[in-house]
Parts: structure tokens; sequence; C-alpha cells
């Protein structure tokens, strides 16, 4: 059950780095971090509308993160369904990547149109992104609970290995 282990760690991990900075914006004299708690609110400004349910995705991580923790918890007790639970986890550790690089590619593009308008303009206004702690910390936690999916997945039921110690086959 080390499956178990690394998921529960890369949950924890992902809920802690959600609090984190994700992304740092510079400007013309600051650099302002956003959290992934507080990136939602600027996903607004970026191109979403207020009333998109887009805006909201964001909290759909560290929910995916709790759920994947929950899901181990509840029903790993059945030595039937692990491989299940398993594929479930590897998908829950798949979705919040793929979400991510699109919200990546999103914000950047919106960060390179905004840098052409103030070049248009001719100032020496210089803008730029990176990538803060929370965001590579987000996508391990979610590269973890992927590792315990499939750990959990490889696992043999404890019933067979018992019973082939027994028998000796």
């Amino acid at each position: 059950m080390k499956g178990k282990v690394f998921i529960y760690i890369g949950a924890v991990l992902v809920i802690i780095c959600f609090f984190l900075p994700w992304l740092n914006f510079a400007g013309a004299e600051n650099i302002i971090s956003k959290s992934g708690f507080q990136i939602d609110k600027n996903v607004v400004s970026l191109g979403a509308s207020a009333s998109s349910n887009r805006v909201y995705l964001v909290y759909i991580i560290p929910i995916l993160a709790l759920l994947s923790a929950g899901l181990v918890f509840f029903y790993s007790k059945s030595k039937k369904n692990i491989k299940s639970i398993g594929l479930v986890e590897i998908v829950l550790g798949i979705l919040p990547l793929i979400f991510g690089i699109y919200l990546w590619l999103k914000i950047s593009r919106a960060v390179k149109e905004t840098a052409k308008i103030i070049e248009e303009i001719g100032t020496e206004f210089k803008t730029g992104i990176s990538v803060g702690i929370g965001l590579w910390g987000t996508a391990l936690g979610f590269l973890l609970i992927i590792i315990g999916g499939i750990m959990l997945v490889l696992e043999r039921p404890e019933e067979v290995i018992s019973e082939e110690t027994i028998t000796g086959t």
C-alpha cells in the first residue's frame, strides 16, 4: 500500500502549494505574486467574463486533491477495487496538469499581447511572467498522485500473496 502514501503526500502538497505564489508578474517597478487562491480573480481581467463558469475552475485543483485522498481513504479497504481506484487516481492526477498547461498558455498569451501594446506605445516598460514555487509544488503533488495511482494499479492483492506464501507456489 505504498501507493496510498504517495497519494496522501501529493494531496497535502497540492493543498499547501495552492496558497503559495504560483505566478510572478513583472511590471514597471514591482513584481506581483499571485497564489492559486488569488489567480482566479485575475483570470477575469485576462479574458474570461465575470459571469463565465471558467472563472472558478482553478478552485477545482485543491478539490481534486482532497477527492484523491478521500477516495483512497474510504475505498482502498476493499482489495478487489484497488486497481480501479488506482486508475481513477491517475485520471485525477492528469486532469489538473492539463488544466494547468491551459491556464499557463492563456495567461502567457495575455502577457505577450500586453507587451506588444506597450511596445507600440513606445515606452521602455518591461513585462514578464515567471512560475512561482506554488505552481511547481502543485505539479509535483499531482505527479505524486499519478505515481501513487500507478502503484495501486500494479499492486497485487494481499490475499493472493498470502495464499502463494502458504502453498509455496
